[in-house]
């Protein structure tokens, strides 16, 4: 909408010149210096206003929340997939809010990160959920079980961030969206997250909209990712 306006706007001071040129053509003397003034300023402030909003878009339309301790490294595990095998982000219960003054869709939620020279970007995975029965909700909730030290460790009313995305909804301004995913690496080892670099999730909406999240990697992650193993598979329990 705000495109729109700005070339009405333009178009409508470009139609003011035109006009005034032909008229200033047929009487030199006549004032027309203020039409003209008037038009170069809206065409000054509409150019201004481009530049400032994509100042703002660079520096994020949105603002991305990880919890830290439900966030870590882990090993995904899937029987007949060429993935299976490789070191991934687990991370339960993202939240992205809308810090901009517009509404915006989000098209994509992605890992980028710098590993051996190469810059990489993955989407997340879509996890296959089991069910998981939640005596407060007092119904069964979409779930996902992390294999961790011999003990089978249940994440209840677990979202996929893809399938969120995939309803499409705007987010209006201040308004949150939440989701959890899985992003997986271009490697098996976990010791090879100590050669990861400049980790990111961006966040990208249909405007191409691009929002940065640097990500800071947590010893902690690491040392869970030395035994955490995420096989999807659906289940009831």
């Amino acid at each position: 909408m705000e495109n729109i306006t700005l070339k009405i706007l333009e178009i409508t001071a470009f139609a003011i010149c035109l006009i005034s040129g032909g008229l200033w053509l047929h009487n030199p003397s006549g004032p027309y210096e203020p039409t003209f003034a008037v038009a170069g300023l809206a065409f000054v402030g509409t150019e201004l206003y481009r530049r400032t909003k994509n100042i703002r878009n660079k520096e994020g339309h949105s603002l991305l929340h990880i919890d830290s301790a439900n966030t870590f490294f882990c090993t995904f595990i899937k029987r007949d997939n060429s993935m299976s095998g490789y070191i991934s982000l687990f991370s339960y219960g993202m939240k992205i809010s809308n810090i901009s003054n517009n509404s915006f869709t989000i098209k994509e939620v992605e890992i980028e990160y710098t590993y051996n020279g190469r810059r990489h970007s993955e989407s997340s995975t879509f996890l296959l959920t089991g069910s998981v029965y939640s005596p407060h909700e007092k119904r069964e909730v979409d779930s996902i079980i992390v294999y961790w030290n011999n003990r089978r460790i249940f994440f209840k009313r677990w979202y996929n961030i893809k399938s969120v995305l995939s309803e499409s909804k705007k987010i209006e301004p201040n308004a949150i969206i939440e989701g959890s995913a899985l992003f997986r690496f271009a490697f098996k080892d976990i010791n090879e997250v100590k050669k990861v670099e400049n980790l990111s999730i961006s966040v990208t909406d249909y405007s191409r909209n691009k929002s940065v999240h640097p990500i800071v990697i947590e010893d902690r992650w690491i040392e869970i990712g030395r035994n955490a193993v995420v096989n999807p598979e659906p289940f009831r329990k």
